[in-house]
């Protein structure tokens, strides 16, 4: 949203000073939580490694990005192909034009894109039940 509310201002200011808490989570009491959770599980999170847990998993998994989703970018999607690329039950499959509820769209939209009727990639639907009739 290139323009912003005085509203939306002060909830984006709430949320950052909210945020600006998990700078140090050893100033916090255990009870004070962050965005709805306890310092615990912030200090779990951050010693939380994804790629390493992925790496672990044994069963069949699918992997799919929209190359224009402005959310989980291909920057992200590009992580995980290289820290999984020697896992052969990984399969990853990247879209262009297609945003991150598989629908046409443009990252440059941001949310915009999210308001039209559209209907998710019949090229998407297909690749999932593939995948899910290959690993039965």
């Amino acid at each position: 949203m290139p323009e912003i509310s005085e509203e939306q201002q002060a909830e984006r200011d709430a949320l950052f000073s909210e945020l600006d808490k998990l700078r140090d989570l050893d100033a916090l009491g255990e009870e004070d939580a962050v965005s709805g959770a306890f310092p615990a599980y912030w200090k779990w999170l951050a010693d939380y490694d994804i790629l390493q847990a992925a790496a672990e998993i044994s069963q069949p998994v699918l992997l799919l990005q929209g190359e224009e989703d402005y959310q989980v970018t291909l920057v992200d999607f590009d992580l995980w192909k290289d820290a999984l690329a020697d896992k052969e039950n990984w399969t990853m499959i990247s879209y262009p034009g297609l945003t991150h509820p598989f629908t046409p769209g443009r990252k440059e939209e941001g949310a915009a894109a999210y308001t039209r009727e559209e209907k998710v990639s019949p090229q998407v639907i297909q690749d999932i039940a593939d995948f899910i009739n290959c690993t039965k």
